[in-house]
């Protein structure tokens, strides 16, 4: 394999696993970015979480041009070892400046909507992107809501209610502003159940 590497002129670092670092097709920056580009489709589509956000920004993008830009806006940024709030805020921040999320109302909308989806938004610790809409944020009572569902014995049940720009449960979106409320149902041992009502 050294011996191939040297005839073919790869460079690759003298430790397993044996990465390569250049080879004359690629240099050491391409490398870079290809590995950052797979670190962000890990990190933002193979978990899942951003479904709504990704489908409005490759509307005007393919995935891969997306990933691509984003990569570029990464710098020094940290992509791993993040809270779930932490990656919400990382994604908008690598994606605002790409073309497709021109209007960032709209993208913060639908990627709080991801947020809601996945994870409850806690008073005082919302995502910074929708800083400006916080005072439209509520945390109603839940108990009205528990007679209608169908939940385990001994569930604890918070609710979060918001209005969105656009109605995401239905495709193609709902184009008129949609109060949606967020139903968080735990039993102990069993995790977190989301409903979106």
């Amino acid at each position: 394999m050294r011996e191939i590497a040297s005839r073919e002129d790869y460079h690759f670092s003298g430790s397993p696993p044996y990465t390569i670092l250049r080879n004359p097709w690629l240099s050491y920056e391409d490398i870079g970015r290809i590995e950052t580009v797979g670190r962000l489709l890990d990190l933002f589509y193979n978990h899942g979480g951003v479904g709504t956000a990704l489908d409005l920004l490759t509307r005007t993008s393919t995935l891969a041009g997306l990933l691509d830009r984003m990569a570029g806006n990464v710098a020094d940024q940290t992509l791993s070892g993040l809270s779930s709030l932490r990656q919400y805020e990382l994604f908008f921040r690598l994606a605002t400046p790409c073309p497709g999320a021109a209007d960032a109302g709209l993208f913060a909308d639908a990627l709080f909507y991801d947020f809601c989806s996945h994870e409850m938004p806690r008073q005082g610790k919302l995502p910074a992107f929708i800083g400006e809409y916080q005072q439209a944020c509520s945390w109603p009572g839940g108990r009205e809501l528990t007679s209608q569902l169908s939940l385990p014995p001994g569930s604890r049940v918070k609710t979060f209610r918001f209005t969105f720009h656009r109605d995401y449960r239905i495709r193609p979106w709902g184009e008129a502003p949609v109060e949606i409320t967020f139903v968080y149902a735990s039993i102990s041992g069993g995790g977190l159940t989301v409903m979106v009502l």
